[in-house]
């Protein structure tokens, strides 16, 4: 494989690595090009960005003891409005 072109499996694997440990450089690089040409990998990774902030945030809601299971209409109005802008 040519280091600096990577397959949408490389990327969507490297994309998931890349939010737990820092990838080499030529690794970053390899991807910013393939994101630039990839939409499906470019919404993959915005869809992997958007779950980890939402884990993030029900984890500090449960460790400061709030907990509605219910979301509330301004809530389900900002994940509309996500969803849509991700297609």
């Amino acid at each position: 494989m040519n280091r600096w072109m990577f397959r949408c499996r490389d990327v969507s694997e490297r994309v998931s690595q890349s939010m737990d440990r820092t990838l080499p450089i030529h690794h970053r690089m390899a991807i910013r090009l393939h994101l630039m040409m990839c939409r499906h990998c470019t919404r993959f990774r915005r869809q992997l960005l958007m779950l980890r902030e939402m884990a993030g945030h029900m984890e500090r809601h449960q460790l400061s003891g709030e907990v509605d299971e219910r979301l509330s209409d301004v809530a389900k109005s900002r994940i509309k409005e996500a969803l849509r802008s991700v297609s």
